[in-house]
């Protein structure tokens, strides 16, 4: 045995267990779904709900539409954490610099609200160039079908 992580590369469906390209595509989705909304903060709001044939208020927390963006690309990133190349991590290095001196800026703003705002949009930033560079690494693994990511990305590069 080697000392590779070891993945599962079949899909059973009945049992429950999905192969690691099945993952790697619901993480994708999820990605995708997340990055597609109006970025907000969290918020607590009141709805009715109806208890015992009673109308009772409800606080419900909406969540913060930045950090689960920010969440599910990170996510993705760890699944991604067996097969990750040479120019993955020299991408991903470049990010944490600037994932730095977002924090960095953040310290320095005396303005919390406006230090807090300024923060996620830049991590917003931060994290869809994550995820494209995600995607640019499944499509050099090969992953079935993601050949048209890297094509749409670089449309110059030759990938016969």
């Amino acid at each position: 045995m080697t000392d590779e992580t070891i993945i599962q590369e079949r899909t059973d469906f009945k049992r429950g267990s999905f192969d690691y390209e099945f993952l790697l595509m619901r993480a994708a989705d999820k990605c995708r779904i997340a990055g597609s909304v109006e970025f907000r903060g969290g918020y607590w709001m009141e709805r009715p709900t109806l208890v015992n044939n009673n109308v009772v208020q409800e606080r419900v927390y909406v969540p913060d539409t930045r950090k689960v963006f920010i969440e599910s690309v990170t996510t993705m990133s760890l699944l991604l954490e067996p097969k990750k190349d040479e120019e993955f991590i020299k991408a991903m290095n470049e990010l944490d610099k600037e994932v730095v001196s977002a924090k960095k800026a953040r310290e320095k703003n005396s303005n919390k609200e406006e230090a807090t705002a300024e923060f996620y949009t830049e991590m917003v930033r931060i994290k869809r160039e994550e995820f494209r560079q995600i995607m640019l690494l499944i499509a050099r693994m090969g992953l079935t079908g993601l050949r048209t990511v890297q094509e749409i990305v670089d449309p110059e590069a030759d990938y016969e």
